[in-house]
């Protein structure tokens, strides 16, 4: 994958387009090699900021996999919530310190959409808008994610 220079230091980006997040766990693309870690989100800003459905939330935690195999162990980290935004956004994220190192082990990244009841979206004439499950509306997003080599 491309890698880039800036202030902080040599960035990789684990895949070459945004991958929209959905409502079941979703593997990112490409292979985690850092901690420190630079995420991007798209959406329609207009339609966010003044929403006609609900918006939503993510929740991202790292998960292993056998490099021989391509099979997913049982290992994962705490996810953590994450909130798309205009601007880049630096986060930390968590690891099992047994398994820094260990041949063969692939370090990937998870992520699950969740969608956030409140505030409930108004109307034009400042009522709240009724929602029933069967006419909810999420807006979609993307994300793009990068780490510090």
């Amino acid at each position: 994958m491309p890698s880039y220079i800036d202030i902080i230091g040599e960035w990789e980006e684990l895949s070459s387009s945004p991958v929209t997040v959905t409502d079941t766990w979703l593997v990112y693309p490409g292979i985690l090699d850092g901690n420190l870690l630079k995420l991007r989100f798209s959406t329609d800003w207009a339609a966010w900021n003044h929403p006609t459905g609900y918006r939503s939330f993510a929740w991202l935690r790292t998960c292993y996999e056998n490099a021989n195999t391509n099979e997913k162990l049982d290992l994962v980290t705490p996810a953590r919530r994450i909130y798309p935004k205009q601007e880049e956004m630096l986060i930390q994220i968590a690891s099992i310190p047994e398994t820094d190192n260990v041949p063969g082990l692939l370090k990937r990244l998870e992520l699950r959409r969740i969608r956030q009841r409140y505030p409930t979206p108004k109307l034009s004439s400042g009522e709240l808008l009724n929602y029933d499950s069967s006419s909810v509306i999420t807006l979609d997003w993307q994300i793009s994610i990068d780490y510090l080599k």
